[in-house]
């Protein structure tokens, strides 16, 4: 006989054998019968071959014990095998069926237990059991039968509500159900045969079945404002989450649409009728004609929309809507003009001593035709004043580039595609000027090319072009390297849409966004996984092109009011605070779909949004309650989650970072928040200094190999008035000008070593 995880416990008197799988390999059995085919006593023999394994050695006959494969025993037969020892009970024998039966001639009594074996005229239903005869105590088990009756299975009734519990049970061999106590929740008195049946996802009357006759028909509630999709009926308990009774909302992913909502001048249905605002009262618009955001103070009169009319904004606050360099939060300058619109000229604009270095008509900051000199600023001139400081910030992959407050563009760092933008491919660890034909409001960097946006709503772009993301068509550029490599070591106009300006930039790993003035998105660049959205894949797109719209809609995307771009993802904000993304989703980073989404979808958030951010492969929004709410890629603990696990789900998780958000930017594998302090928190991977708290990178492990805190920490810096973040190097805006930290010394190419806390940048 062999080992095995399989018993055959044979009843007395040669009845047939019942299979018993105890799970484990057991050394001795109290009864049995053949452990394998009918062979003659000595075919196991017939072979000179070493063993192998147990089965080798099986003589095909019970009562001689199990035969074992040990070819190292002394006992070991030529095969390696060593023979059983026969397992009938002293007081049984084997007879000629291989069986081991009691002998009442020798002992009617074989297991000792006080019962005869009922062939010898006794009660004991098995007497190679000591543990079974008639009136022993029946306990609560899975199977075994103490009483030689199966209709006894024990007495456990630890709820008292007079029912044994399920777990109490007789096996009856193969063929036959086992014998179990009735309740099937041991732990709950209401639960039990012949209790009624309620609806609360238990089978309270142990049928088997849950809440049958106790379910209503509902309707999906995904939004939760008590009015469910028509289209997706479920059957459900009355009053469960995320259910309702009532169906018609027209869209069950925002609650402020239903017909519960009140129609408002909106451009949507808000209450379901299949009608947009009706009954609404009409939006003031004034006219922008300088296009900088503001609308003209002076206008005779508004025009009245519910969507506003093209070249309009809402904001008449423009004290010179034929001056763009004229507006709101515009720079004061040494001109004789109100550049801030608020009523005082020139206020803390600079004077120039005798023999000053501005060029008048030339240099940014110093009109043509005003004679009275300016002097010259820290990041533009050497001189001590700051005003025409660094205001706003755009990294890139390896190199990083800043907007003054004049509207100079300044870049420094790796060059080898003509990124820095000066004509040049030098490596500069501090920053030059790029030569455009206006004033920037908005600089961005993406791998080894910059783009930005000019005062007159045009778009330039310089650096690396081989994928069409400098957006001037598809003719070749220059040969940077000797090798095919293109680029344009100078800025390039983009060819935007016909009769648009752009409002907004975004930059990708190889591709480009521009949010423009009539509400659509245009993107051109490498397409590899729908990043263009222009609703395929593949090809690059080198001239800009219309963002299709949502499946659900016709035409192109409309109604953007916010952008967000990184790596292979755009997203966009539309009414209500709804994010719309598109473009790579292989880590589920715009919700549980495909691979890739080449047009918009919905970015789950039951919640509306006053800000998106996109990071390499996961996304994250700030709600109007100021919390954030993520999707996506987690293996470097980015998410703030106190893990590192992904979050692959439609529903955005929310991490603890501990104080309200304003607004948040995502790298690669590490992300940074600022808060309402105006101070800098990075969660993330850590291992070339990402998270600039000037500490060693932490033990923690990164799913994907690095050092990583899964919890943020605070950035060695003070209040900051700007954040930007590309794969590892973060840089910041603060008293004294521009930091940044990550690897390089944070961007400085001649650097080799990480700076783990910020580093000032040093002016130009």
């Amino acid at each position: 006989m062999v080992w095995s995880s399989v018993s055959w416990v044979c009843a007395p008197l040669r009845e047939p054998c019942v299979v018993v799988l105890l799970g484990v390999l057991i050394a001795s059995l109290a009864a049995g019968c053949g452990d394998g085919e009918a062979q003659s006593a000595d075919q196991g023999h017939e072979s000179a071959s070493v063993c192998g394994q147990h089965g080798d050695c099986d003589d095909g006959q019970f009562c001689n014990g199990p035969e074992r494969c040990l070819p190292a025993s002394a006992d070991a037969d030529p095969r390696g095998c060593v023979l059983g020892t026969p397992p009938c009970l002293a007081g049984q024998t084997c007879d000629e069926t291989d069986h081991c039966i009691t002998n009442c001639s020798l002992d009617s009594d074989a297991d000792r237990d006080g019962h005869a074996a009922i062939g010898c005229g006794g009660d004991d239903c098995d007497d190679a059991d000591a543990n079974r005869f008639p009136s022993n105590l029946e306990t609560c088990d899975d199977g075994h039968d103490e009483d030689c009756d199966f209709a006894t299975v024990g007495t456990l009734d630890a709820d008292a509500d007079g029912q044994v519990s399920a777990t109490c049970c007789n096996d009856r061999g193969t063929n036959a159900e086992p014998v179990c106590g009735p309740d099937c929740d041991d732990g709950r008195a209401q639960t039990g045969v012949g209790a009624t049946e309620t609806c609360n996802l238990v089978d309270d009357d142990c049928d088997g079945t849950v809440d049958e006759d106790s379910l209503l028909p509902q309707y999906e509630d995904l939004d939760r404002d008590g009015v469910g999709n028509s289209a997706r009926p479920v059957m459900a308990c009355a009053g469960a989450a995320g259910v309702s009774s009532i169906g018609g909302d027209c869209d069950d992913l925002l609650a402020l649409r239903s017909p519960r909502q009140a129609e408002v001048c909106d451009v949507a249905d808000n209450d379901c009728d299949e009608s947009v605002d009706e009954d609404t009262v009409a939006i003031a618009w004034y006219r922008d004609g300088d296009r900088d955001g503001f609308g003209d103070v002076n206008a005779p009169a508004p025009a009245l929309s519910c969507s506003p009319p093209m070249g309009y904004v809402l904001l008449p606050l423009d004290c010179d809507d034929k001056d763009p360099s004229q507006a709101p939060g515009a720079p004061e300058r040494c001109n004789a003009a109100d550049d801030d619109c608020d009523g005082v000229v020139d206020e803390g604009a600079c004077t120039l001593p005798d023999g000053g270095v501005l060029d008048a008509g030339v240099d940014a900051g110093y009109d043509a035709g005003f004679t009275d000199p300016c002097e010259g600023c820290t990041w533009r001139y050497a001189c001590v004043s700051d005003c025409d400081d660094p205001r706003r910030l755009g990294v890139g992959v390896n190199h990083v580039c800043a907007v003054s407050e004049h509207g100079n563009v300044y870049c420094w760092g790796s060059n080898y595609a003509g990124q820095v933008g000066d004509d040049q491919y030098t490596v500069y660890d501090r920053p030059v000027r790029v030569n455009l034909p206006a004033r920037a409001e908005q600089v961005e960097g993406g791998a080894n090319f910059t783009c930005a946006r000019l005062v007159d709503g045009s778009a330039y772009c310089w650096g690396a072009g081989g994928h069409g993301q400098l957006g001037d068509g598809p003719a070749p550029h220059a040969d940077c390297d000797g090798n095919g490599l293109d680029c344009s070591p100078t800025p390039v106009r983009v060819d935007l849409p016909a009769g648009t300006s752009a409002i907004e930039l975004g930059l990708g790993r190889r591709f480009a966004c521009a949010r423009l003035d009539d509400g659509t998105v245009a993107c051109w660049g490498a397409n590899g996984n729908g990043e263009v959205g222009n609703g395929g894949s593949g090809a690059d797109v080198p001239t800009p092109t219309r963002v299709v719209a949502p499946t659900t809609e016709t035409g192109v995307l409309t109604g953007a009011i916010a952008l967000a771009v990184n790596y292979e993802n755009a997203c966009v904000l539309r009414a209500f605070g709804q994010g719309w993304c598109w473009g790579q989703n292989y880590r589920a980073q715009l919700g549980d779909g495909p691979s890739i989404s080449p047009a918009p979808v919905r970015w789950r958030s039951n919640v509306a949004l006053r800000s998106i951010s996109v990071g390499w492969q996961n996304v994250c929004g700030v709600t109007y309650g100021n919390a954030l709410v993520c999707m996506g890629d987690n293996s470097g603990g980015q998410l703030g989650l106190g893990a590192t696990t992904p979050v692959i789900s439609d529903v955005p998780v929310t991490p603890a970072w501990g104080a309200s958000t304003n607004y948040t930017v995502g790298g690669a594998f590490h992300r940074c928040v600022v808060g309402h302090d105006n101070q800098v928190r990075c969660v993330g991977a850590d291992e070339n200094g990402q998270l600039g708290d000037g500490d060693p990178p932490p033990n923690a492990t990164c799913s994907y190999g690095g050092s990583c805190a899964t919890s943020p920490v605070p950035v060695m810096l003070g209040p900051v008035s700007d954040l930007d973040v590309s794969d590892e190097v973060t840089c910041a805006i603060a008293t004294g000008g521009v930091y940044c930290w990550g690897p390089n010394g944070g961007g400085m190419p001649n650097v080799m070593t990480p700076a783990t806390a910020p580093v000032l940048v040093e002016g130009p």
